[in-house]
């Protein structure tokens, strides 16, 4: 036990928390440093991502058999697998703690060890099965077959196991008041709290003045369905529209990893486009651009990426979707496009309006100040 904390605490993720880079590890992160103030921590990384040869062998021709695709998890085809699970069982099993905090529907099985024992808390953060189906729905939208099937059948999954597992769980957080009003209405003797996505506010320093080409930023990993689906859907469909009208000349800069072939040979056709790839640090990619966009189609939870670009002072355009979960308002704190037109005319405000933009760009700060600094995270407490 460290000196001055009153209860020890296992903490238990499917990825190493990190101040940047991914969503997840993101909040994790920021979950992590919360809790540590008031208890000694024990990180118990059960990673989903098999190791040996043979498992990776296994999992890739298992995908190959229903359409690769990008970006999830592939735990629901490997939930009870002996190699993943039971190291990390024995090791929960093992350690001491008085409360324990899993990060993520996966590591429920983590967490079995100490139900009877001691407080146990999930983190979803989202709702697997919710979110599954509707990628799937969007796959099948854009005509990919074989991927809308695997989503839907890990949705499917994933209902089974939110129904056998958050039950025997003594508190459930996820990202918004939307999943968590989901989440109450299928179990309403369940302690459900909103645990909101945060980011730190980096010093306010005035906006340089740019003379170049009026840049549109999108950051996220591309391995990711939805991000690899909202950088395609803006090339295909909200592009062209930019072209047909004069003004300011325009660029895009992509930051994100995990381009598969196509999506690298999509961006690299279109000369507005520019892709960095993953970037260490953001905050000079943030000054250097003048809006940013979220074109996403589907997903879960909130998008922390919105709420780094609020901090930055960065006006933002994106789809409902992709606001979803945030206590945003249109035309307040952020432009909504609802179609493909609608976007390209919300990006082409913010470049005609500087004062629009400003004005979104203050409040969206404020708005982060309120409602999503580390601070909000007393649900914790």
């Amino acid at each position: 036990m460290i000196p001055g904390k009153s209860s020890s605490l296992l903490f238990v993720t499917p990825d190493p928390p990190t101040p940047g880079g991914t969503g997840l590890g993101m909040r994790a992160w920021a979950v992590r440093e919360r809790l540590a103030m008031h208890h000694d921590v024990s990180l118990l990384i059960a990673s989903t991502v098999p190791r040996s040869p043979t498992e990776r062998l296994r999992r890739m021709i298992r995908f190959k058999a229903r359409g690769w695709y990008p970006g999830l998890f592939a735990e629901a085809w490997d939930w009870e697998n002996p190699a993943s699970r039971m190291s990390a069982s024995s090791a929960a099993l093992r350690g001491r703690a008085d409360l324990v905090h899993a990060f993520r529907l996966a590591m429920a099985p983590c967490a079995a060890p100490h139900f009877s024992r001691v407080p146990c808390h999930l983190d979803l953060d989202e709702s697997e099965s919710r979110t599954r189906a509707r990628i799937g729905a969007l796959a099948r939208r854009n005509g990919e077959r074989g991927l809308a099937e695997v989503l839907e059948a890990e949705a499917a999954f994933y209902r089974a196991k939110e129904r056998e597992w958050l039950p025997r769980f003594d508190r459930i957080y996820a990202a918004s008041a939307l999943e968590v009003a989901a989440l109450r209405a299928e179990l309403p003797a369940s302690d459900i709290r909103v645990l909101p996505n945060v980011v730190s506010l980096p010093a306010e320093a005035p906006r340089p003045y740019r003379c170049g080409p009026f840049t549109l930023l999108f950051v996220g990993s591309l391995g990711y369905y939805p991000n690899h689906d909202a950088v395609r859907y803006f090339v295909r469909a909200i592009l062209p529209m930019w072209r047909s009208r004069p003004g300011r000349d325009l660029r895009v800069v992509v930051v994100g990893s995990g381009a598969d072939r196509g999506l690298r040979r999509l961006m690299a056709a279109e000369p507005m486009i520019e892709y960095r790839g993953y970037v260490d640090d953001l905050t000079p990619i943030y000054r250097a651009a003048d809006i940013a966009i979220v074109p996403l189609r589907a997903g879960g939870g909130t998008r922390i990426k919105i709420l780094e670009a609020f901090a930055h002072g960065l006006p933002v355009v994106a789809t409902s979707e992709g606001a979803e979960g945030l206590d945003v308002v249109d035309g307040q704190h952020i432009l909504i496009g609802h179609s493909p037109e609608a976007f390209a005319n919300a990006c082409m405000r913010l470049m005609e309006e500087s004062d629009l933009a400003r004005r979104l760009a203050a409040a969206a700060r404020g708005f982060v100040a309120a409602q999503h600094t580390p601070d909000m995270l007393d649900a914790l407490d």
